[in-house]
């Protein structure tokens, strides 16, 4: 399994709502992909104030890699991706995405 973790420091002044439609894209992609196995997100609540600005966070489960690659080049994450980074302080710099195999997954 490959899960993708993305976080993301939000914009000042990004339109209230804006989260919510982002989150319902994610979960849009995982109803259409095969491989897309589970989507979680939500604000950072952890209180050791290590954030760094990331406030928020989307955790997804691919089967494998080639359900990961379904998702990274299909049209309608091209726009989410489009949108997070519009969302997103500075750009793709407000954006942190890691990707990491868990075994027997």
């Amino acid at each position: 399994m490959i899960r993708h973790i993305v976080l993301i420091r939000h914009r000042p002044g990004l339109p209230t709502g804006e989260v919510a439609v982002i989150e319902s894209m994610f979960q849009a992609l995982r109803a259409h992909l095969e491989g897309f196995v589970a989507y979680h997100g939500g604000p950072d609540v952890n209180f050791e104030g290590m954030e760094r600005g990331y406030r928020h966070g989307h955790v997804l489960d691919f089967a494998d890699q080639t359900a990961r690659m379904r998702y990274h080049d299909d049209p309608e994450h091209k726009l989410l991706g489009a949108r997070l980074v519009a969302a997103a302080e500075g750009g793709t710099d407000g954006l942190l995405v890691v990707d990491f195999e868990i075994p027997g997954g």
